[in-house]
This record gives C-alpha cells, sequence and structure tokens, in this order.
C-alpha cells in the first residue's frame, strides 16, 4: 500500500516535523513555495507527492487534503519566476494565444504544467486564479508541438477539414491523442477569421487515442454489422479497448461511414450512454438478475446506488438505451422509470417524497429537476420544499 515519495528519508522526516509544528502557516497553495524551500525541497511535484502519500495524525486526511494543495509539476524556482513575471507585467500574456510567450518567457516546455501553475496560484489584487485572470484554457501538450500544430494549420487547414482529418492533422503533428488536439485548437485561434481552430475546421471532441480511433475505424469498416443496435455498444468498446461508452459515442458521433456520408451513431443506431463499459455491464447483470426489486421511480437511486452510479440521468440514458431480452422492450418502460436529471447525492434525503409528489400532483420531473439542477443537498431540498408548498396554493 505505498506510494511513490522520490525524496530522501531526512527530508521526509523533516516535512513531517515542521507540519506537526504549525501547519496552518502552509495553508494554501500560495505556500507551497514557502513549505518547500523551508524544508529544501527543489521541486513541488516532490513535494505533493510526499504531502499526498503522508497522512495528518489529527485528522487522518492526507496532507494535501489539509493544506488545500494542487499539484503543480514544475521546479520552485521556475514557479517563482513566474508568479515574479505576472505581478510585473500580465496584461501582455492575457489570452490563450499568448500561453506560448508566457511559457518560453519563463522557460517551461509544457503548457499542462503552465496551466497547472496557474490554475493552483492566485493573483494577489483579485483573489482569482492566474488562469481566470489570464483567460487561459488548458493545453496538455509541449510548447514545440503547439507551435508546430499553429505552424501547419495556418500553412494549410484547408487538407484538415473535417472530423475525418483530426487523425491526419494529429499523425503529422505528433500528437498522440485526440483530445488533447481537441483542447488545442479550441483554446487557439485562427488569426484571418477569429474563430477558433475546432469551429473553422469542423471539429468535435474525440476523447480517445490516435491509435484507438483508427482501429475503431478499421473495425467498423471491415464488419460493422455485426455491431448494430445499442446492445452491441459493450462488445465494439470491448474489441477495440475503449473502457468507457461515452467515449465511444463522441467518436462515432464525429465519425462518418465513408459508404452513406451518415455517422456511424447513425448507422449504428446508437444512443449515448455515459458510462464506463464495466458499470453498464454491471447494470444489466443486475437487472437481469431481479429487475422486479427496482420496478418504479422510487427505486431508482437504490438501482443506482446498488451499481454505482452518480447520476440519475446517467443511469436512464443507459437503460433507455439497452433492451430487456424477455419482452424487447427498453429497461426504462420495463421499470417504468422517468427521466431526473439530477446526482444522486443532491436528492437522496427526499426523493421519495419528491417521487410523491411528481406522481400524485402530475408535476413534471425535468421542472422539478431544473430547479434543483447545480444546488447543494440542502439547497436543493429547501427548494422542493418550496415548490410544494409553493403548488398547493395555486388553484386547481
Amino acid at each position: 500500500g505505498y506510494n511513490y515519495i522520490d525524496l530522501p528519508v531526512k527530508t521526509v522526516k523533516e516535512l513531517e516535523k515542521e507540519l506537526r509544528k504549525g501547519h496552518s502557516s502552509y495553508i494554501g497553495n500560495h505556500n507551497q513555495i514557502a513549505l518547500a524551500e523551508e524544508i529544501g525541497i527543489s521541486h513541488l511535484s516532490q513535494l505533493f507527492s510526499a504531502l499526498s502519500a503522508l497522512k495528518d495524525p489529527d485528522t487522518g486526511k492526507s496532507w494535501t487534503e489539509v493544506l488545500g494543495y494542487n499539484v503543480i509539476n514544475l521546479p520552485v524556482k521556475t514557479v517563482k519566476a513566474l508568479e515574479i513575471e505576472l505581478k510585473k507585467k500580465h496584461s501582455p500574456y492575457i489570452g490563450n494565444h499568448n500561453q506560448i510567450a508566457l511559457a518560453e518567457e519563463i522557460g517551461i516546455s509544457n503548457l499542462g504544467h503552465l496551466f497547472s501553475a496557474l490554475s493552483a496560484l492566485k493573483d494577489p489584487d483579485t483573489g482569482k486564479s492566474w488562469t481566470e485572470v489570464l483567460g487561459y484554457n488548458v493545453i496538455d501538450l509541449p510548447v514545440k508541438t503547439v507551435k508546430a500544430l499553429e505552424i501547419e494549420s495556418k500553412k494549410n487547414h484547408s487538407a484538415y477539414l473535417g472530423n475525418h482529418n483530426q487523425i491526419a492533422l494529429a499523425d503529422k503533428i505528433g500528437i498522440s491523442n485526440l483530445g488533447q488536439l481537441f483542447s488545442a485548437l479550441s483554446a487557439l485561434k485562427d488569426p484571418d477569421t477569429g474563430k477558433s481552430w475546432t469551429e473553422v475546421l469542423g471539429y468535435n471532441v474525440i476523447d480517445l487515442p490516435v491509435k484507438t480511433v483508427k482501429a475503431l475505424e478499421i473495425e467498423l469498416k471491415k464488419k460493422h454489422s455485426a455491431y448494430l443496435g445499442n446492445h452491441n455498444q459493450i462488445p465494439l468498446a470491448e474489441e477495440i479497448g475503449i473502457s468507457n461508452l461515452g467515449h465511444l459515442f463522441s467518436a462515432l458521433s464525429a465519425l462518418k461511414d465513408p459508404d452513406t456520408g451518415k455517422s456511424w451513431t447513425e448507422v449504428l443506431g446508437y444512443s449515448v450512454i455515459y458510462l464506463p463499459v464495466k458499470t453498464v455491464k454491471a447494470l444489466e447483470i443486475e437487472l437481469k438478475k431481479k429487475h422486479s426489486a427496482y420496478l418504479g421511480n422510487h427505486n431508482q437511486i437504490p438501482l443506482a446506488e446498488e451499481i454505482g452510479i452518480s447520476n440519475l440521468g446517467q443511469l436512464f440514458s443507459a437503460l433507455s438505451a439497452l433492451k430487456d431480452p424477455n419482452t424487447g422492450k427498453s429497461w426504462t418502460e420495463v421499470l417504468g422509470y422517468n427521466v431526473i436529471n439530477l446526482p444522486v447525492k443532491t436528492v437522496k434525503n427526499f426523493f421519495s417524497d419528491l417521487v410523491d409528489f411528481a406522481e400524485e400532483a402530475s408535476f413534471p420531473y425535468y421542472i422539478i429537476a431544473k430547479s434543483l439542477a447545480d444546488k447543494s443537498p440542502e439547497e436543493a431540498e429547501k427548494r422542493f420544499r418550496w415548490i410544494v408548498e409553493t403548488s398547493k396554493r395555486v388553484p386547481a
């Protein structure tokens, strides 16, 4: 049960001693440098790895939790130089197109490392993170790769128009994951139009490795008929080595069947299921075993918790796409479920009352879900009780 700590024993002992003596003075990401320098640690990632592995004896939590630290994968001297530069003149670095200029000024070779530091550190004048102040999005690629991408896009972007050319562009630049390609292109702008390169090129996000998407295209061209219907999403994902059906769907909706010109989701008849393959398999097994225990909307949360699904909207999307092999009906029909697109934790404490109210008063679930969205469990319950009381005062 060990985690890797790339530090000498005496350094880790000094770190523990210092934190027990007075850890409160090191709370907050802005104090990572002070703690590292006090102990003699030259790289903040080494500090973070140690603190995430060690625990505060009083709370049992990791020291990263207690101190509120995020990982900053850069040397101490680099982060100090970054803070000095931004305090001196941050305005020339505003906008994603200036990420490279800032990284090169400080000597940071990867924009992902730059973003991790800027998202952890705060502008002392506004209290906002530097990513907010500068308007940066994450681009998890080396500086030289992003520069090559900009040059290639400006030189002959027309050769890369359309999702089917994402692989060609990624291969040309040496980017191994299409999710990284998309994040870079969505952050950077075409200087001629002012639009993001994803807009200009007409790209959708495909958060998968290039080699995986290539294998997917080959498999579908070879025998796509074997994968028709939502019940075959899992066999296709497992054949290609895709662990999440949401990733499979995003790829298939972006790519087209060369014979029909339709997206592969249309050709295969797929609906989106935003869940890991292993979760959907567990869901199918549980329903085949004892679906009668989960009949009715009241049992959506017990089913979700049994399988480990955190959002009822994700549960519904899976159940509406999959079919009961005995009846041929979707599982939502068999179980009598309505879509309730809310996190389980938000409504768990009053879910039974919510279902009773919606069904007895014929109150639309989608209106309730919209009213409770983005609220804490306490705020959501308070809002729900208000809806119930207000509805009582409305004349029939």
